[in-house]
């Protein structure tokens, strides 16, 4: 029989091993090492790859607290480009019948400064509006005054000329149609839009470029071309309110100009003259208080009183039109000193729009 090998506990409890058990174990030791060591280096080997950094984020509660090309848009200075929200467009609002900024909106009118320096490719259409109240000659002029003290403002701030552009709606673009107080006020506005959003009602054509401005008191301190118009020269055009109509006003069964018209004749003169292509029509009135016959005569010396007040600034008598509607086209019907004062005048109007 056979014997089996019996594996005998010592006096310390522990078990006897093979002696080769023992030269495996090492082996298999080294190679775990030799592993670990042969990871390490490959490790060493390998690029470095840093970890994004993040630029600091700068927190601002106004646009001054940014730097000279950024606005402070929800608390953080925002870089100036093309659709910034912030530059996109704005409203500034007017009190009535006036055409100064007012405090509030100077801020307004600062932030698109800011964008219009630090994008120099930008331009800026400014559409003068006025509410309903006035003529719509008068509201021609009230809407292009409030565009031109827009410009004005944005120019002072060093925005150049040549990036504006102006508009005068009148009152022919309401934001509002009621008539009330609220209403008003929200028509009294220039509104500042980049030229790649155009105003409602706005053609594809670009309006007329606004100059740089030159400060003036009267007509006199501008160019031979030019009108004082809120304070700033500004180049005579077709439709400019300055040039489309006029009134002079006559003392009693008299046909000579006055004083304190004189002024009038002298602005009219000077568009005709810049304007070559330019047609006036001179209407002269009379009151009712003479015969059909006297008043019509009256009317005729009236009206080239002015015609020739007119040549003789240099006008060409080939752009004027005289006509004499005596006691016929009377601007009001009552029976006394200031109606009749009114209906004793000369009216001057471009051959476009009929005399009145």
């Amino acid at each position: 029989m056979e014997e089996i090998p019996v594996r005998h506990k010592t006096a310390t409890g522990l078990v006897l091993v093979p002696g080769w058990s023992w030269v495996v174990g090492a082996l298999a030791t080294i190679a775990i090492i030799g592993l670990f060591i042969g990871v390490r280096m490959r490790a060493g080997r390998q690029t470095f790859q840093p970890a994004v950094v993040w630029a600091p984020v700068v927190h601002c509660a106004i646009d001054s607290e940014c730097g000279d090309k950024q606005l402070c848009v929800s608390s953080t200075c925002a870089e100036i480009g093309a659709g910034l929200a912030g530059c996109a467009q704005a409203e500034v609002h007017f009190d009535t019948d006036s055409a100064e900024l007012r405090s509030q909106d100077q801020q307004t009118v600062l932030r698109m400064a800011r964008c219009l320096k630090a994008d120099q490719s930008m331009k800026l259409a400014i559409a003068g509006n006025a509410d309903a109240r006035g003529s719509a000659e008068h509201n021609a002029e009230l809407a292009e005054k409030r565009a031109m003290a827009v410009a004005l403002a944005l120019q002072k701030q060093g925005v150049s000329g040549n990036q504006l552009s102006g508009v005068s709606y009148g009152d022919n673009r309401p934001l509002c149609l009621d008539s009330d107080k609220d209403c008003w006020a929200k028509n009294q506005q220039a509104a500042l839009l980049g030229l790649h959003a155009r105003a409602p009602g706005q053609t594809a054509e670009t309006p007329p470029v606004l100059a740089p401005s030159v400060r003036c008191a009267g007509d006199s301190e501008c160019g031979e071309k030019q009108l004082c118009i809120n304070t700033a020269c500004v180049e005579i055009k077709a439709g400019l309110a300055g040039c489309t109509d006029a009134e002079v006003h006559f003392n009693t069964n008299a046909a000579e100009l006055r004083v304190e018209d004189r002024q009038t004749v002298l602005r009219m003169a000077r568009c005709l003259k810049a304007d070559q292509s330019m047609k006036l029509a001179i209407a002269g009135n009379a009151d009712a208080r003479g015969s059909a016959g006297h008043n019509e005569e009256l009317g005729e010396k009236r009206a080239m009183a002015v015609a020739r007040a007119l040549e003789a600034q240099g006008v060409s008598d080939k752009q004027l039109h005289v006509v004499s509607y005596g006691d016929n086209r009377p601007l009001c019907l009552d029976s006394d000193k200031d109606c009749w004062a009114k209906n004793r005048r000369a009216s001057m109007i471009p051959q476009t729009a009929p005399p009145r």
